[in-house]
């Protein structure tokens, strides 16, 4: 089956905040999530599930990659400009009805921040936007 090898990579790729998956004693330590924390990542994990599954279903037979992380952490600045029907729309869309602005940005900064520290060997980094030339490459900006 298709989904479960990508599923299972992506569960693991936004579980990695809680766990050493190395016996390397040089590997970083397993860092333990705030309940905020832990309630985000269970949201993203929710909403990657729940997109990657639409976004199969519209493409049988083919390879998909998409990064749930990525697309619920953009979605999650979007949420900022939002209010009313928008906003309570959106929350529900991303799993995190419940949640004030302040808690999902303050878990967000907070889970980019372990991103970041997790190991010194991976270099991770987050465009706030791309441009599309029109020679059809993608441009990153910062």
């Amino acid at each position: 089956m298709i989904l479960h090898p990508l599923m299972s990579f992506m569960l693991a790729a936004i579980g990695v905040f809680s766990m050493n998956c190395s016996s390397d004693p040089a590997s970083p330590e397993p860092v333990e999530l705030t309940a905020l924390e832990k309630k985000l990542v269970q949201s993203d994990n929710t909403f990657g599930l729940k997109l990657f599954k639409e976004i199969v279903a519209d493409e049988t037979g083919k390879n998909v990659f998409i990064s749930p992380q990525s697309i619920s952490m953009a979605l999650g600045m979007t949420l900022n400009g939002a209010n009313g029907e928008t906003k309570q729309a959106m929350q529900n869309t991303l799993e995190l009805a419940g949640l004030t602005d302040q808690q999902i940005n303050e878990s967000y900064e907070s889970l980019i921040d372990l991103l970041v520290g997790l190991d010194p060997k991976v270099k991770f980094q987050i465009a706030d936007h791309f441009f599309l030339s029109n020679s059809r490459q993608i441009i990153h900006q910062k």
